[in-house]
């Protein structure tokens, strides 16, 4: 029995701390971004189990968010989440 189901969420996020250089963070998202593209990047997808990456802006988030906030307002209260 089913009793709810959501928006296709996000697997996994490949994050940056905050003092990494956003030149240093732009170069190694693309690398990721492109590792499909070639056969060495595709044999190393392949171990991960994982066909390509894909960069995310806050809008690709937002189903997280939405998610978040029902979940929250309909089952229990997260902290440290605004509504």
């Amino acid at each position: 029995m089913l009793f709810r189901s959501t928006e296709p969420l996000i697997n996994n996020s490949v994050l940056v701390r905050d003092d990494v250089p956003i030149e240093l963070a732009q170069a190694v998202a693309q690398a990721l971004h492109d590792l499909h593209t070639t056969p060495a990047g595709q044999a190393v997808l392949e171990r991960i189990k994982l066909s390509r990456f894909e960069l995310a802006d806050d809008q690709r988030y937002q189903v997280v968010g939405d998610f978040l906030r029902a979940f929250s307002e309909n089952v229990r209260t997260l902290d440290g989440l605004t509504p």
